[in-house]
């Protein structure tokens, strides 16, 4: 988790410098330099959307969640890699598979969902517990005052 939380930062860090660097060489004109930057851009974005994805998907797992596999919740690059002539065994080890906009959205509104039903069933276990423990805490206070008289 720690970690995750620290690749997160640095890939933030890192599109943002990188964003700064595009604005400053757009200025100088230098399409060619402009070009490698916003692909570097391009990357760093989706290596942040792939590992969002991962901790989204982390999450729905240890709550038990089952994401649906919709088209329109996932994104795959998988085609785009093909025509960009990335080799037939780089593909296998690339994850191009992650939760586009929508799915993280669904994704996070699920366990937003399952969290608060699992608070909920907390709350109406706990509530007549407690009701019950207070009550007879009441009654040992009364019995102990009336036999003290």
């Amino acid at each position: 988790m720690r970690q995750q939380r620290k690749k997160r930062r640095q890939i933030q860090s890192q599109i943002r410098s990188l964003q700064e660097e595009l604005r400053s060489t757009q200025a100088q004109s230098d399409a060619e330099l402009c070009s490698r930057i916003s692909q570097k851009l391009q990357f760093a974005k989706r290596h942040w959307m792939i590992i969002e994805s991962e901790v989204l998907t982390n999450q729905a797992r240890s709550l038990g969640i089952e994401i649906p596999n919709r088209k329109d919740w996932w994104f795959d690059d998988y085609d785009e890699q093909i025509e960009a002539g990335v080799p037939s065994e780089l593909l296998d080890d690339v994850g191009s598979q992650w939760l586009s906009s929508t799915g993280r959205l669904m994704v996070s509104s699920m366990i937003r969902k399952e969290r608060r039903q699992s608070v909920e069933w907390w709350v109406k276990i706990i509530t007549p517990l407690l009701a019950a423990i207070i009550s007879l805490l009441g009654l040992v206070v009364a019995l102990v005052t009336v036999s003290r008289k």
